[in-house]
């Protein structure tokens, strides 16, 4: 770290690069990065919780504070943005408290620059670009920074201009189209994301006032129709319908689905504690959606309810893997081993398509024997799904 951090102040003091100094700088920000997401991963490990290892961490620590003005001068050459804009977010999230990196950010740190990269929709920084957004708005200082940048302007221009992509969210065939375009879901939930966060940091202060006021008739007029496919629950079906139903006319969930949807009733929880503009916003929303969040506003008041075991022997929802992250995650083993709820209900319908009808046979065999061994494995993915 040291020498990496050495060699980036030493060339971006530089005015002009060389071609040749410009692939190093590339270079050193690559092994910074892997230098921390490996640090990164030993903090969230139980591998050594010892005091030297507390040591060792307070030393990465301080030296990722004298990275940082570095990283933020960085972020002003393109070819370098998104590696820097990677580096800080980790290290925001991961080895620095807001008290100390917000001074630093806001003495550094060129926003405007990161803004205008937002505007490139055909970019795949975007998503980097807004989970960093998402990292700093979960603070009162990095709220404000972002409202007074102009974020909600470039989050509509942002949004305005992947209209037609957005148009297919919530499509029943989403699965299908996935496999042909690449949707901007990250996009679309990020963004509820980042906005939610940054009323939740801001309060009742002016600049959260001020979102709310412009931001709740956005999202529940204008772009209402996504509001509500975000919201449109899987259909689960009853043991009585499930029998009379083929499998292959059952609609099938993506993971990205189940996101957007959390992102959206995250965002709609947040809005609606604001009572007046609630209200007055709810009333001019169309009749589906505004019956949709009043039931689901009603359900999620009620509080947790335990409900009884299901005697379904076919998949309650099927959420087969549909990216590559999930095929990834999919190959890996359960790490939390639970036998009750989702996680016992989630893998049969977890399992990539072909497997979906040699799955179907183990459930029947299974609902006719007596064994206690699961039919179907759990993995990683399916824990995933059952958590989200």
């Amino acid at each position: 770290m040291k020498c990496a951090s050495s060699g980036l102040k030493l060339l971006s003091e530089l005015k002009l690069l060389p071609s040749k100094a410009n692939l190093i700088m590339k270079l050193l920000l690559t092994l910074l990065l892997l230098v921390l997401q490996s640090n990164s991963l030993n903090l969230h490990s139980n591998v050594a919780a010892d005091e030297g290892s507390g040591k060792d961490f307070s030393k990465v620590s301080n030296a990722t504070l004298g990275i940082l003005p570095i990283l933020c001068n960085c972020i002003a050459t393109s070819e370098h943005c998104m590696l820097s804009l990677s580096a800080i977010d980790l290290i925001l999230g991961s080895f620095l408290m807001p008290r100390t990196w917000l001074p630093v950010l806001q003495n550094h740190l060129q926003m405007q620059f990161v803004m205008l990269k937002l505007q490139d929709k055909n970019s795949s920084s975007i998503p980097i670009i807004m989970k960093f957004f998402l990292t700093i708005a979960q603070t009162r200082g990095g709220a404000e920074m972002l409202y007074s940048s102009g974020f909600l302007s470039s989050l509509r221009l942002l949004f305005a201009q992947s209209g037609e992509a957005f148009s297919i969210i919530g499509s029943p065939n989403l699965s299908s189209i996935c496999e042909k375009v690449e949707i901007p879901q990250d996009i679309w939930g990020l963004g509820l994301a980042v906005v939610t966060a940054m009323v939740q940091s801001l309060g009742d202060s002016s600049s959260g006032t001020a979102i709310v006021e412009s931001m709740m008739p956005y999202f529940f007029s204008e772009k209402a129709h996504l509001i509500f496919n975000s919201l449109d629950a899987p259909d689960f079906p009853s043991e009585d319908h499930d029998k009379k139903r083929p499998r292959a006319q059952r609609p099938s969930i993506s993971f990205a689905n189940l996101k957007e949807t959390e992102h959206t009733l995250m965002l709609m929880c947040e809005l609606a504690k604001h009572w007046n503009s609630w209200i007055k916003a709810i009333k001019n929303a169309d009749k589906p959606l505004r019956e949709k969040c009043i039931h689901l506003l009603a359900f999620i008041s009620r509080g947790n309810q335990r409900l009884g075991e299901s005697t379904i022997r076919s998949p309650p929802l099927l959420c087969p893997p549909t990216l590559k992250e999930d095929f990834e995650i999919c190959s890996k083993p359960s790490y939390i081993n639970s036998k009750n709820g989702w996680f016992a209900l989630s893998p049969p319908g977890c399992v990539p398509k072909p497997k979906m009808s040699s799955v179907s046979n183990a459930l029947s065999i299974y609902g006719q024997a007596t064994e206690t061994t699961d039919p179907v494995p759990k993995t990683c993915f399916s824990d995933a799904v059952a958590v989200q």
